[in-house]
């Protein structure tokens, strides 16, 4: 069928442990939620949150092996355009948005509860920032502010509700299996990935103006949070209150941390393939220079062979003109033995060790 992907249990596996599930998603046209979900079906297990970070920075990582005790289907058929397979041999999927899937897991704490219990760490230092903050009317706007691992500013009756809806959102986060973290202070970081969060109060322009040409606002009760960053997102109080997005907020969330990781690890396998580029060109000019250096040397070993050779020829001529004209003396004798080991210290295929001069060592001759 056109547009059907098939792939067995064992070539998903293999699949999502040599590349994200981002970036499958995006090269099968299937969204992630659906391709976390086929994957859950079939014991399939998947690399953990931070893997790809920790692959990308030479970390130790677990390669987790594919579970033999499944009875479940071998293979699965994918339908990006949303056809379905009647075929009882293949598993599939119809395509509902990252949020809808979030909404039917039961397991995930979606609802902000009405009291603030065992909060995380992370709100307890933003409640006692707030509780302590001192605010003017004339700067502050009747806000209240909290600028740490993440932001907040609203008027002091929507404190408790600001931090409710961000200890909720920290606790999923968690739930799904994300791991929060802080860096510098004003940095807040899930799976490595630095996030900024702001949970504001809106204002407006108050009815009654001072005396001074000092504009002053005041709150509306109405709340919006936002996502910098990632293209940006936000969502503001309505007919429906921003902690009945929680699903959306999530999948937003881990859309776009997925997709920051997904580059991350692309840049890696860039930087690894240009390096091992490089080290095949190093590698590859070092040899040249070892070869041109062991050519080198071998034509300055020939030189000495030859130029050996040639005093040789010169010494024996020198004994056979002496003994020719009577003059083969004692001192003679004696000059043609230091001659004679001197050329066999020289001559590279002797290399005669001398008393004075030990092995011979040039590197111009």
């Amino acid at each position: 069928m056109e547009n059907t992907t098939t792939i067995t249990r064992q070539e998903l596996y293999k699949m999502v442990w040599k590349e994200s599930l981002t970036a499958i998603s995006k090269r099968l046209n299937i969204p992630y939620p659906h391709l976390r979900k086929v994957c859950a079906e079939m014991n399939v297990p998947v690399p953990p949150n931070g893997y790809w970070s920790k692959l990308q920075f030479g970390k130790p990582v677990e390669v987790i092996e594919l579970p033999l005790d499944y009875s479940g289907a071998k293979e699965i058929k994918l339908f990006p355009d949303d056809k379905a397979t009647s075929s009882p041999k293949g598993l599939t999927f119809h395509k509902k948005s990252a949020a809808d899937l979030i909404r039917e897991d039961k397991t995930l704490p979606l609802m902000v509860p009405k009291t603030l219990t065992n909060p995380e760490e992370l709100v307890l230092a933003a409640q006692n920032k707030l509780m302590e903050y001192k605010y003017s009317k004339y700067h502050d706007n009747g806000l209240v502010r909290y600028e740490g691992a993440f932001v907040i500013r609203v008027s002091r009756h929507n404190i408790g509700r600001a931090l409710r809806f961000m200890d909720a959102l920290f606790k999923l986060l968690r739930a799904r299996g994300h791991n929060l973290g802080t860096k510098y202070t004003h940095s807040l970081y899930i799976d490595e990935v630095p996030c900024e969060f702001k949970l504001m109060e809106k204002t407006q322009k108050a009815s009654q103006q001072e005396k001074w040409s000092f504009t002053r606002f005041e709150t509306t009760g109405l709340l919006y949070f936002e996502i910098k960053g990632f293209g940006g997102r936000i969502w503001t109080d309505g007919k429906v209150l921003i902690e009945e997005r929680m699903a959306a907020i999530l999948a937003k969330i881990e859309s776009e941390v997925s997709e920051m990781l997904e580059c991350w690890r692309q840049n890696a396998e860039h930087k690894r393939e240009r390096e091992e580029k490089e080290r095949i060109i190093r590698e590859q000019c070092e040899r040249i220079e070892k070869e041109k250096a062991a050519f080198k040397d071998l034509y300055k070993q020939a030189k000495r062979w030859d130029r050996a050779k040639f005093m040789r020829e010169y010494i024996k001529a020198f004994e056979q003109n002496a003994i020719e004209k009577g003059g083969l003396t004692d001192e003679v004798r004696k000059w043609l033995e230091f001659a004679g080991a001197k050329i066999d210290w020289y001559d590279p295929l002797i290399n005669r060790r001398d008393e004075l001069l030990g092995f011979f060592k040039s590197e111009n001759n």
